[in-house]
């Protein structure tokens, strides 16, 4: 629990969800999706650059209905007996973990400050939404560093860095050898 090994079944529902949706199973990988979510809710971090990618894929677009159905009846069923227990809605929405994304701030003055890590996401999400063409490989690359920037702007949990791995791993077999040497470097920084 401390080296933060609760994240690797999020982390590898999410992966697993995504290879089923390149095999266009996407009810499977709706259903797959919402249990990474209520695994950890941070995994929700993906969602919308999921539903970019359907909607922006002419070929899958069709098929957006059969990948929300399994999302929400997984969802409901996984969900709905969290939402009926006050206790368990209040320990989500105050769980220290979550701050940590405000952790990351400028202030500018008076009483404004601007939350970096909220405006990048933002900013990425836009960028993603202006490709028309988003492909499959475009699409993992934007999703891992979107966690990869989540990690990397806060005071992660060790357990945080395992969520972008199936993105690295992913993006590393696609890569060149100088790819792979820069990655490495960067990693052992």
């Amino acid at each position: 629990y401390m080296l933060g090994f609760n994240d690797l079944i999020p982390a590898l529902l999410v992966a697993i969800s995504i290879f089923l949706l390149r095999r266009v199973n996407l009810v499977a990988a709706g259903v797959l999706f919402a249990v990474a979510i209520s695994a950890k809710f941070s995994m929700v971090v993906a969602l919308p650059f999921l539903g970019i990618y359907l909607y922006n894929n002419r070929r899958l677009r069709g098929h957006i209905p059969r990948f929300f159905l399994g999302f929400v009846l997984a969802l409901s069923a996984l969900g709905i007996p969290f939402m009926i227990s006050k206790s368990a809605v209040e320990m989500l929405v105050n769980n220290p973990e979550m701050g940590k994304i405000y952790s990351l701030a400028v202030d500018v003055g008076g009483s404004i400050t601007i939350y970096l890590l909220p405006l990048f996401y933002i900013i990425m999400l836009y960028m993603v939404w202006r490709i028309k063409r988003l492909n499959f490989e475009l699409f993992q690359a934007t999703t891992g560093i979107s966690f990869l920037v989540i990690v990397l702007m806060t005071p992660a949990s060790p357990g945080w860095f395992v969520w972008s791995i199936p993105f690295i791993v992913f993006h590393q077999t696609l890569g060149d050898r100088l790819g792979t040497t820069l990655f490495a470097g960067f990693s052992i920084l």
